[in-house]
């Protein structure tokens, strides 16, 4: 049987379903994306997790990123690099070592920046060095 009681609580459970979707539509919650594009480190050379004799230089496409946030490490020191912005917006990063390694092992060289808007991204290559 249908009561007063009865409506109002199905009212009520109705606001309130109504409220909760209201409420994520205006990004009340949830994961999504947030817009941001973050930056890329693409296509290196020499390959990653490739083998060399020595590592006298290395190189990379950035896509989506600001040249001035961008920092090179080989094996945790800072390392000059020569930025050359391309026709696409990506940027052609060389690397170039104080001195070539050719020490066996492996060497870690990272880049870290931020995209124009603002998103961080970072990546780790490993080059395996054999003389």
């Amino acid at each position: 049987m249908f009561t007063p009681r009865r409506f109002l609580s199905i009212v009520a459970l109705l606001g309130a379903v109504g409220f909760q979707t209201a409420a994520w539509s205006y990004g009340g919650g949830g994961g999504g994306s947030s817009g941001c594009e973050d930056p890329k480190f693409l296509k290196p050379v020499p390959v990653d997790g490739s083998t060399v004799p020595s590592l006298s230089e290395f190189a990379f496409l950035a896509s989506d990123t600001d040249a001035s946030t961008l920092v090179v490490e080989i094996n945790g020191a800072a390392v000059p690099t020569q930025i050359t912005p391309l026709r696409s917006g990506d940027l052609q990063v060389n690397v170039l070592p104080p001195a070539p390694i050719s020490q066996a092992g492996k060497v870690r060289i990272t880049a870290k920046g931020q995209s124009p808007a603002g998103c961080a991204g970072f990546t780790a290559f490993y080059i395996n060095v054999q003389p």
